[in-house]
């Protein structure tokens, strides 16, 4: 489950980072759809999330390890890189505006409001979780996957169209977020689908149309790019492509060496922290516009500096849970 969550956060978002001059066509459009990690995330959560309340239906529980598991290593990294931000970005506002605007990037809020995107996936996650009991409550209301995706749907479609009538700014602002919702849901929904009776011959014809559908993203990206079509659309249409990706992926890992299957396991354990850090990191790049002047290749290693960051930041984290008896 980490493993795969692993590989494609190292490998494939090195190009929807910059981009990388892939000189194999046919491959091209395929590594461009990068930004998928996102949605193998939240896909992967959204699985998980199922599986651990089925287990322990405790709310109160199941908010904690969550807040725990996320909150904490995202205010570690978090904190100093907004501190700098406040201090470089918004030289200009007086120290009462720049205090604002932190508190409003730390929280998420400046997502919103001012279409701060940078650490958003983290404000998206811990909203997904807020609602995640209602998803599992209109999931378990039936013993048909096909009833429970269609009433997830039109609940979703219904609040969208509310939050598009009502705050228009909103939308527009936290779209990103709200339209990786169903990617969330459908991990859920995988996740009630594995524990039906006699799902085994379900699942392998499912992973069968998975396999051609993720063939398919090759032509359909090309479509999307020539219609120049929205970012909304494209995050939509993704949605379709998250669960054949995983499996590939799956696949992948499974003939792979021992020492690397350890390796990525490794990794997905810390796939929150490495996000992060990959993130921050390429945004301090960006910034300061030292990107051009280490070249494309750099992407190559920067995962590979992330790790370490990223295990330093998961061990600290751990040793202030523990300090502060909060497991």
């Amino acid at each position: 489950m980490y493993g795969f969550l692993a590989l494609w956060i190292i490998v494939f978002h090195i190009e929807s980072t910059v981009g990388l001059p892939w000189s194999i066509p046919v491959l091209s459009p395929l590594i461009q759809c990068g930004n998928i990690c996102v949605d193998v995330f939240f896909f992967i959560s959204g699985y998980c999330c199922y599986l651990s309340f089925k287990k322990n239906p405790d709310l109160f529980q199941f908010y904690k390890r969550r807040r725990i598991r996320v909150v904490l290593p995202y205010l570690i990294l978090a904190i100093p890189f907004y501190l700098w931000k406040a201090i470089t970005h918004y030289s200009a506002f007086s120290f009462g505006r720049r205090v604002l605007l932190f508190l409003a990037d730390i929280s998420g809020l400046s997502l919103w409001t001012n279409g701060v995107l940078t650490t958003w996936f983290v404000t998206a996650i811990i909203l997904f979780y807020l609602v995640f009991p209602v998803v599992f409550y209109l999931s378990s209301r039936t013993q048909s996957c096909i009833k429970a995706f269609i009433l997830l749907a039109l609940v979703y479609c219904f609040g969208v169209i509310i939050i598009h009538a009502l705050f228009p700014g909103v939308y527009r602002k936290g779209c990103i977020a709200i339209t990786r919702f169903p990617v969330f849901c459908l991990g859920s929904l995988c996740a009630f689908f594995s524990l039906l009776p006699n799902s085994n011959k379900r699942i392998a014809l499912i992973s069968s149309i998975f396999i051609l559908l993720f063939l398919g993203i090759i032509p359909i990206r090309s479509i999307l790019d020539s219609a120049h079509a929205s970012r909304e659309f494209y995050w939509l249409v993704y949605i379709v492509f998250t669960i054949p990706l995983i499996y590939c992926l799956y696949t992948l890992i499974r003939f792979m060496p021992l020492f690397l299957r350890r390796f990525l396991s490794f990794c997905g354990v810390i796939s929150l922290e490495l996000y992060l850090v990959h993130i921050l990191i390429r945004n301090v790049l960006v910034w300061y516009s030292i990107t051009p002047l280490l070249g494309y290749w750099f992407y190559l290693i920067l995962p590979l500096v992330s790790i370490p960051i990223a295990y330093g930041v998961s061990v600290l984290a751990n040793r202030i849970r523990h300090a502060l008896s909060i497991d």
